[in-house]
């Protein structure tokens, strides 16, 4: 006698409980009964600097910014140039320079002519 189990005998999919689950548990192996647990990497959001512009997620003037802080942009990590013309953007590391380093500078005042 064979039985088959229909798709109205399976229990429902839970997907509440499937989404706590994949907010909580935290990858991990065992070696030697030790449980090391691994660590969730996140890799940096890297953006064209054109598309974060259109984005609206960008709060100033890209390039006018690369423009004038591009040497202390470059070393925080924020932008990364990408073949001759482009740059990449970072955007976390790009905000938090903003926030450490946006009240240390201003627009260039252009000199007055004398006339």
């Amino acid at each position: 006698m064979t039985t088959h189990v229909g798709l109205h005998n399976l229990p429902m999919y839970n997907y509440k409980y499937t989404q706590i689950l994949d907010e909580s548990v935290t990858p991990s192996t065992t070696i030697n009964n030790e449980v090391f647990m691994m660590q969730n990497e996140q890799h940096p959001q890297l953006t064209p600097a054109a598309e974060f512009e259109r984005s609206g997620r960008c709060p100033v003037n890209l390039r006018w910014l690369i423009f004038h802080q591009k040497e202390s942009l470059e070393e925080e990590g924020a932008i990364i140039r990408f073949g001759k013309r482009r740059w990449l953007v970072d955007e976390d590391k790009f905000i938090s320079w903003i926030r450490e380093n946006g009240s240390s500078f201003s627009t260039p005042k252009k000199p007055k002519l004398i006339s």
